[in-house]
Parts: C-alpha cells; sequence; structure tokens
C-alpha cells in the first residue's frame, strides 16, 4: 500500500482531517460526517434583531445553531428601532407606549392647561389643552378675564381706566375721583341722550384728549376737550354704558354714563 493512501474512499473533503465519515456534525455550515447534510446533529434556535435593550423585534428573526450577534432570545420589543422602548421600561409622557402594553403615556398624571398670552400667570378658559406635561405659554389657572393684557387678572389693583383689572366682573369698584386727584370733574346729564357736558374745576393750557370707551374697555372715538366746559355729542351712540376716559400727565380720569334712545 502506497504511503499516504487507504482503502477507504468515502472521505468528502479530504483536506481537512477532521471531516470524514463518522465525525460529529458540529455548528459549523460544513458536512463534518460526510453524510449530505449540514449541522444536523447541532441545536439549532431562532434569535430576534434587537436595538441594544436585550428585547428582540418579533418580525425580523433568524434561526442559527450560534449566537448572532445583534440578535436575542426575546420577541417581545414593540419598537426594534429605540433602545428605550421595551417591555417594563418606564413610561415617561412622550405620546409612545414605552413599556410595550399597548397603552401610550399610562399611568401619569395629566392636567388641563390654558394658554397664557399676556404672560400673568392666568389663562384663558377658552384655549385649553390635556396634557401630562408642561407647556410654554401655559398655566394652570383659567381665571384670567383679559389675556390680552398682562395689567388685568384676578386680584389685579382697580384703577380708573373703565375696565374690569382685577376679574371681579366689575369696572373701577371702590374708586372715586377725588381719591386720585384734586380736580373735579362733572358730567352731566346722566342719562343722556343725544349729548353730555363735562364741566372742569381748572384746565390745563394745553387741549386735553380723552377717549369714549364701551363697557369692554374698547375705544369707541376719541375727544378734544379745550375749554372748562365741553360738550360731546353722543347721539350716534347706541343705548348702553360709557366711559369718558381722560389721560393727563399725573392723572387718570374714568367716568361712566349712560346713553338712551
Amino acid at each position: 500500500m502506497p504511503i499516504g493512501y487507504v482503502a477507504d474512499s468515502t472521505d468528502c473533503d479530504d483536506a481537512n482531517e477532521n471531516i470524514h465519515p463518522g465525525a460529529e456534525d458540529i455548528c459549523n455550515a460544513i458536512d463534518d460526517n460526510c453524510n449530505g447534510e449540514i449541522d444536523e446533529d447541532a441545536i439549532f434556535i431562532t434569535y430576534y434583531d434587537a436595538d441594544g435593550d436585550d428585547y428582540g423585534d418579533a418580525d425580523a428573526d433568524s434561526t442559527s445553531c450560534s449566537v448572532l450577534t445583534g440578535y436575542v432570545l426575546d420577541s417581545t420589543d414593540c419598537d426594534d428601532t429605540n433602545p428605550a422602548i421595551y417591555p417594563g421600561a418606564t413610561e415617561v409622557c412622550n405620546f409612545l407606549d414605552d413599556d410595550c402594553d399597548g397603552y401610550v403615556d399610562d399611568n401619569l398624571a395629566f392636567v388641563w392647561l390654558y394658554l397664557d398670552a399676556d404672560n400673568d400667570t392666568y389663562g384663558n378658559a377658552s384655549i385649553d389643552t390635556l396634557t401630562c406635561e408642561s407647556l410654554m405659554g401655559y398655566v394652570p389657572d383659567s381665571t384670567d378675564c383679559d389675556d390680552t393684557n398682562p395689567n388685568i387678572y384676578p386680584g389685579a389693583p382697580e384703577v380708573f381706566n373703565g375696565l374690569d383689572d382685577d376679574c371681579d366682573g366689575v369696572a373701577d369698584e371702590g374708586l372715586s375721583i377725588e381719591e386720585n386727584t384734586s380736580l373735579s370733574i362733572s358730567l352731566y346729564p346722566n342719562p343722556a341722550q343725544s349729548a353730555i357736558t363735562l364741566l372742569f374745576s381748572s384746565i390745563q393750557n394745553e387741549p386735553v384728549q380723552a377717549e369714549i370707551r364701551n363697557n369692554l374697555g374698547e375705544k369707541i372715538r376719541d375727544v378734544r376737550i379745550d375749554d372748562v366746559v365741553t360738550e360731546i355729542d353722543i347721539s350716534a351712540l347706541a343705548e348702553g354704558i360709557y366711559f369718558v376716559v381722560i389721560k393727563m400727565e399725573y392723572d387718570f380720569y374714568s367716568m361712566p354714563f349712560f346713553k338712551m334712545l
């Protein structure tokens, strides 16, 4: 018999001494025992693609007899693109199902917040949102009666301006001209039908600018006052309560009158 030769001719890979009939067919993708099958003695397991959180994607699996890099045995991840989302993760306010229980932002405290457009910490009850997080420009208080004016809010100091500064439903309550100035101004007749007259105890050298406002504080028109007695035509006004608002250098006056038909 020649050296290096044998009487058996059933080797399927004569370049590898570990491959021959009767060898153990291990997990290596090779037919180790030359029976025409690959890795038949190895144990195959299904692995699932993972995003680094140890929980895999049930829709991205691979069966192998060896551990696969980037794959795990668990298939319960509900978002395999986000490592912060997996079964048992802490649920945070982000509109996502962080813990894979089928619910978004569950077990979190939700509160109503209201738009605070004028940044006075009191919100507009007509513009709200239900949320589990704080929102810039929103506050939990909904009692502002004018969200366009930062000087108007519940508890604000009431001043003579024809407006409900403290949001109690009454404008200029508890105030009088005498409390704010020594200057005397009279308005008559009141109620009036076609005209009202303003009587000043004195007047500055410069003409005084005044306004007529409605009971919502909206300016109706400007009025020029250049004498201690000034008559103002109100015939075009609709029936209702109005205010003559006078602003001087150091003083402010607001006088209500009723226009009747």
